[in-house]
């Protein structure tokens, strides 16, 4: 009975061992290129996303592997939360009664 407890058991082991490494293996290190501390992050597809933080909007449009810095009147605020409604429209608040939008995708 302890032979088929513990054969249960480390098959248990090894198969719950091998899923977490084939869910490891999906995830990627992408780098923004920047020391900004960065907040929120909202992709609307596979590709195309946006992330904000101190003072910086970034939009990536092939799933981070580049990403670009977005122009925007707020450089000198803490931007929190970005969220995007589809490729054109979305919305950035902050700190400081901070809120911004584009309608042209950033």
């Amino acid at each position: 009975m302890k032979n088929i407890i513990r054969a249960l058991l480390l098959t248990f082991i090894i198969y719950h061992v091998s899923i977490i490494d084939n869910c490891r293996s999906q995830w990627n290190i992408q780098t923004s290129w920047t020391t900004a501390i960065l907040e929120d992050m909202q992709f609307i597809n596979s590709k195309t996303g946006w992330i904000c933080g101190s003072g910086i909007i970034l939009k990536t449009t092939n799933g981070g592997t580049n990403w670009f810095t977005q122009t925007h009147p707020a450089t000198n605020k803490t931007l929190d939360d970005i969220y995007v409604v589809d490729s054109n429209v979305a919305y950035c608040v902050g700190y400081w009664e901070t809120i911004l939008k584009t309608t042209n995708g950033g």
